[in-house]
């Protein structure tokens, strides 16, 4: 079998065929290794008369300690960007991996964020009631629903944003026609429009969207995108029964 490198005792050997006059192609064809690593022995001899491998040089580290520290606290300030978010943040020229590799060394890991807390005993009861109140319901049942949803898109250099509002129902009541189904107050996952919201959010990259303004035109472009795919709107509406089981069995 060929290999690309030897250990010094054929290196050795090739020298010594060297010495007796054997051609590079007949050392290649006894000693069975490749012709290119026969000419490198032989020229490193007689270049400086060393069979011995190089000291391998190390490369120069990518980041400085002030670099190092600088990413670290980025990852600190903002736990649920990524590691190409901070390294475009910081203006760094190195690459992402590089990054990744600075937050290990500091014991700083990209992990699913922890479990939520157990919900409340009266909670968990008004979800079970919920699901099994709406689980046999017919498809046509969920076709007819207007699904209804509130959410704050919140630009990340903006605190815990307030409105007012009059003091009047977000959805139609029954007596402008509809009938509201009460939905429970842990029961989000029940709602499909979540993914709606959540497709918003997975979209952006956190270290562009600052503002409010900057916010505006993707979630309206994704909104947009969404509201043309009846595809999506139809798989949505489908998945209720599942849902329901799935607040039944968990």
């Amino acid at each position: 079998m060929r290999h690309r490198d030897t250990h010094l005792t054929q290196r050795t050997r090739i020298i010594a065929l060297h010495e007796e006059g054997i051609s590079r192609r007949g050392i290649e064809q006894r000693l069975g290794c490749l012709r290119s690593c026969v000419q490198k022995w032989i020229q490193r001899w007689q270049n400086t008369g060393n069979l011995n491998d190089l000291e391998r040089r190390r490369r120069s580290r990518a980041t400085s300690q002030e670099d190092d520290i600088r990413i670290v606290q980025a990852a600190v300030n903002m736990p649920f960007t990524n590691a190409k978010a901070i390294r475009e943040e910081l203006a760094l020229e190195v690459s992402k991996e590089t990054v990744c590799r600075r937050l290990h060394q500091a014991r700083i890991h990209h992990r699913v964020p922890a479990k939520k807390e157990r919900l409340p005993d009266e909670d968990h009861a008004a979800r079970l009631a919920f699901a099994q109140q709406f689980v046999g319901k017919e498809m046509e049942f969920w076709e007819r629903m207007v699904f209804t949803h509130e959410k704050s898109f919140c630009p990340t250099n903006y605190g815990k944003i307030h409105l007012w509002r009059r003091d009047s129902p977000r959805v139609p009541d029954a007596q402008q026609g509809a009938s509201v189904l009460d939905l429970p107050s842990k029961g989000c996952d029940m709602n499909p429009i979540e993914n709606l919201s959540g497709t918003i959010v997975n979209t952006w990259e956190p270290h562009r969207e600052r503002t409010a303004v900057e916010l505006m035109d993707p979630a309206r472009t994704q909104w947009e995108l969404m509201r043309g795919d009846q595809h999506l709107a139809r798989s949505l509406v489908t998945s209720m029964p599942d849902r329901l089981q799935a607040a039944i069995e968990n």
